[in-house]
């Protein structure tokens, strides 16, 4: 019997950040490199390319701007800018973290193990995108004003 992965979780991935990353500290470089094998990240993320959309649920009106996509990165920028609010979004991430770990500890398929964990790293290399806004103090302080007046 195969397992299968069943939660379902929506990450904010930007491959771009291996390259930021790459240009950080060493602790930063050395942190991502143990976790991304860059020929696998150049094989997930084709450079100045989009996903193939090849599945037949493929709906135009699932990729509202207003509707899904800015209260996405809403919510992801309220994170980053408040890293100890309880938010839901990490509470499925941990699940889905969870889940593959399940997976890779059971009968799941190796490479979407593999595929899944370079997922979750480059959502968790988020940060370093906020570093230059939060190193200067208009940009810390107008991170804090930000979380002090919004919610998930």
């Amino acid at each position: 019997m195969n397992y299968r992965n069943t939660v379902a979780v929506k990450l904010f991935l930007v491959p771009s950040l291996n390259n930021e990353c790459l240009k950080s500290t060493g602790e930063h470089q050395a942190a991502f490199i143990q976790c991304l094998n860059p020929a696998s990240l150049e094989k997930t993320f084709p450079r100045n390319t989009n996903p193939t959309l090849d599945g037949l649920a493929t709906d135009p009106r699932s990729h509202s701007m207003a509707h899904r996509y800015l209260p996405y990165i809403h919510n992801q920028v309220l994170e980053l800018a408040a890293p100890e609010l309880p938010m839901s979004r990490k509470a499925m991430r941990e699940r889905f973290l969870a889940e593959i770990e399940k997976g890779a500890s059971g009968s799941g398929n190796p490479d979407e193990v593999q595929r899944n964990r370079e997922f979750l790293a480059l959502q968790n290399m988020l940060p370093v995108a906020l570093q230059r806004t939060q190193a200067e103090q208009t940009g810390s302080n107008a991170l804090i004003r930000f979380a002090a007046v919004t919610e998930e």
